[in-house]
């Protein structure tokens, strides 16, 4: 994007009116990371972590490198942010933008100076970028620690690339490579969009945690490693809040954009866009409140601050300061009058929320019962077309809402407990056993591979149960406790070449790998169970 030119003088006044705001946000982004709102959008993100990704949430800010906390007397002077990407991060954000541009750069010794990739704020020909603008690999850094980080193993994040490359394609992947590495959850055949049908446990169950995309395949060997956009999309369905219509209608995209791809509404609050362009409207508290209803998967926002409106009102589950766990034992959530969860004892009697897995509509049982009745009464009064479930989308939460005011109801059982580990909500943690996966090239009989699949698997009480797995080569089965020791094994314990293992469990979180007799097969496998959840989304 064009930037006017400005005086020393007012670069200078704005450059130290920024160094005194910034030195004040350590504090509040801790003070947020302890709040009710961080901890709900952290639960929400496990909500819709077996959902596909078409009906999956990512917070997201526009242009998320243009920060006040690293303007200067050359650039980022007209910052989008406030906040550096580290502590967007920390404040929920899980898609960012970066726009890299091919520059000239002073940056380290003048022996050193040349042409590299910089995260500028500029037009398609770099008109607006300044030599002091930050490295590509300033950007990745920070996006890295964060993965790399224990507490943050399950999370994935989206990086859209606005690539303004001339030609140093390789020299992006090879920096891609060397900031994630492994990490990087890529296209299988070259130039494809995301996979619209697959879900965030998908990729960490692969062994990554990033996904980038741009717009469109300029590049085959950038392509390699960076989608083109998602589904059959180049880039993001994308729009201006001005345009964006409050629910049920959600315009301008149809309902059936929403079901199929990643729909993005995106802000620009820069000066720049003020006098120059056209910012269009803010993406205000009361529009997120809507893109939530809607379904809308990527709200970008530009100034995100700790405690933001719009973080508040992108908690669409949750009732205020819930899930308390009150007096204790607490671990099962219902669907309560004002559509929000609450965490109550399981034994209490009330009905259940079934729902329909192909058409996403919404059923109230008439009967009654404890929480972990919910799968035979959901299949007793629909003959097995509905399931016991719970809403992972704001969107889903709506028609939830909309079947209870027709049935009367004003509570309904969720499928979503803590009751394996205290504050871990596991959605669909009641019935969910049968999980379907496949090898591109396995890794054998080696437990940590990343080419085996590793699926998360959750029990609720201490149970004898089995686990089968069955594919059309030499299988091979590990369960692992929460920290990788293997517990048991097996090769050929099920029928043919199958493996099956056998056993009394306590309640707890669990993994099974699903591995190969030999490396370097291909193709797809069954895991089964007769009790607990892989927490599969039905």
């Amino acid at each position: 994007m064009l930037t006017p030119s400005t005086s020393l003088a007012g670069r200078l006044c704005l450059f130290l009116v920024l160094s005194m705001i910034a030195p004040v946000s350590a504090g509040e982004i801790e003070d947020f990371e302890r709040s009710w709102t961080a901890k709900a959008l952290a639960h929400q993100r496990t909500l819709d972590l077996y959902a596909p990704l078409a009906h999956a949430t990512f917070i997201t800010t526009h242009n998320s490198y243009n920060a006040a906390d690293y303007s200067n007397l050359g650039s980022y002077w007209d910052p989008n942010h406030v906040y550096s990407i580290s502590k967007q991060l920390r404040m929920g954000v899980r898609c960012m933008e970066f726009d890299v541009h091919e520059f000239f750069s002073t940056d380290g010794w003048p022996w050193e100076w040349g042409t590299e990739l910089l995260l500028c704020h500029g037009t398609s020909d770099h008109v607006g970028c300044s030599t002091f603008d930050r490295q590509f690999t300033e950007g990745l850094a920070e996006v890295r620690d964060f993965l790399n980080r224990p507490e943050n193993a399950n999370e994935v994040i989206l990086i859209y690339l606005e690539e303004h490359i001339d030609d140093a394609f390789g020299e992006a992947v090879d920096k891609l490579r060397a900031y994630f590495g492994d990490k990087i959850f890529k296209p299988v055949g070259g130039c494809q969009g995301i996979p619209m049908d697959i879900s965030k446990a998908d990729i960490l169950a692969a062994g990554k945690q990033i996904m980038f995309m741009t717009d469109g395949c300029r590049n085959s060997t950038f392509n390699e490693w960076v989608f083109t956009g998602v589904g059959d999309a180049n880039g993001f369905p994308s729009s201006n809040p001005n345009r964006f219509q409050n629910y049920p209608n959600c315009d301008p995209f149809g309902r059936d954009q929403y079901n199929r791809e990643m729909v993005r509404f995106f802000e620009d609050r820069t000066t720049l866009t003020d006098i120059f362009g056209n910012p269009g409207a803010p993406l205000t508290p009361e529009r997120m409140r809507e893109m939530m209803r809607c379904g809308v998967n990527l709200p970008g926002m530009d100034e995100l601050r700790p405690f933001d409106g719009r973080l508040q009102n992108a908690v669409w589950s949750w009732n205020n300061n819930e899930p308390n766990d009150y007096g204790s034992g607490e671990d099962c959530g219902e669907h309560i009058a004002n559509g929000r969860f609450n965490d109550i004892p399981c034994d209490r009697m009330v009905s259940f929320a079934c729902k329909d897995p192909d058409t996403g509509e919404w059923y109230i049982t008439s009967g009654t019962g404890t929480w972990s009745e919910g799968n035979d009464f959901c299949n007793m009064e629909t003959g097995g077309r509905y399931v016991f479930a719970v809403p992972v989308s704001g969107y889903e939460n709506e028609k939830l809402k909309e079947a209870k005011i027709i049935d009367g109801s004003d509570r309904v059982w969720l499928n979503y407990s803590d009751g394996a580990v205290e504050g871990e909500w596991i959605p669909n943690a009641l019935g969910n056993r049968n999980y379907r996966g496949k090898w591109t090239t396995s890794g054998g009989r080696d437990v940590h591979s990343e080419n085996n699949v590793s699926v998360s698997f959750t029990l609720t009480g201490t149970e004898h149960l089995q686990f089968d797995l069955t594919a059309s080569v030499d299988t091979y089965l590990f369960l692992v406790d929460e920290y990788g020791a293997i517990i048991a094994d097996d090769d050929d314990g099920g029928s043919g070449y199958n493996s099956r293992l056998a056993m009394t469990l306590q309640a707890g979180r669990y993994r099974l790998v699903a591995a190969t007799y030999h490396s370097g097969q291909a193709g797809a496998f069954t895991l089964t169970t007769n009790k607990g959840s892989f927490g599969l989304a039905p």
